[in-house]
C-alpha cells in the first residue's frame, strides 16, 4: 500500500491532521488544565467532551458533504465521476484543523488563571475538521482499491498511529 500515491498520500495528510487536531490537545489538555486553571482528573476528564461534540458533528458533516459532492459532480457531467472529486471535501477539513488548533492554542496563551470555555471552542473545531478529513481520506482511498478495502483501511491506521506515537516527541 505504501508505494500506491492514492493510498500513501491520502494516509499521510490524514495523520498529520490526526496528529494535530486529535492527538495534540489530548496530550496538552492534562498536562496544562490542572496547572493552569487548578482542575481536578474528573474535571480535565469533562474537558474531552469538547472533542467528542466536535467528532460526532464532523462525522456527520464529512460523510453528508461527501456524498452530496460525489453525487453533484455525477449529475453535472451526467456520468461517475472519479474518486479524487471527492478530495475537495477534505480541504474545509484540513483548514477547520488548522483554524481549531490556533484557537487551541492562542486562548490557552491568553488565559488566565480562571477557567473559560475558549479553548474548548478550538478543540471542537479542530475534531470537526479531524473527522471531516478521516472521512474523506478513508472513502478515496477505497474508491480507490475498492477489492482490497480492508488493507486499505489496515494501513491508513498503520500509519495514524505511527505517526501518532511519534508526534508526541516532537
Amino acid at each position: 500500500m505504501a508505494i500506491r500515491p492514492c493510498v500513501m498520500i491520502p494516509a499521510a495528510a490524514y495523520a498529520m491532521i490526526f496528529l494535530l487536531g486529535g492527538i495534540l490537545p489530548s496530550i496538552e489538555m492534562p498536562q496544562l488544565f490542572p496547572e493552569m486553571f487548578g482542575l481536578d482528573s474528573e474535571q480535565v476528564g469533562l474537558q474531552f467532551i469538547a472533542m467528542i461534540i466536535g467528532s460526532l458533528l464532523g462525522d456527520q458533516v464529512g460523510g453528508f458533504l461527501s456524498d452530496r459532492w460525489m453525487l453533484y459532480g455525477q449529475k453535472k457531467t451526467q456520468r461517475p465521476v472519479a474518486p479524487e472529486f471527492r478530495l475537495w471535501i477534505s480541504y474545509p477539513g484540513i483548514i477547520l484543523t488548522i483554524v481549531g488548533v490556533v484557537i487551541f492554542l492562542v486562548q490557552l496563551d491568553h488565559a488566565s488563571s480562571q477557567w473559560n470555555i475558549t479553548p474548548l471552542v478550538g478543540v471542537t473545531i479542530a475534531a470537526v475538521g479531524n473527522q471531516i478529513v478521516t472521512t474523506v481520506s478513508f472513502t478515496y482511498a477505497v474508491d480507490c482499491y475498492r477489492s482490497e478495502a480492508a488493507s486499505v483501511g489496515v494501513f491508513i491506521t498503520l500509519v495514524r498511529q505511527t505517526w501518532g506515537f511519534i508526534g508526541p516527541f516532537w
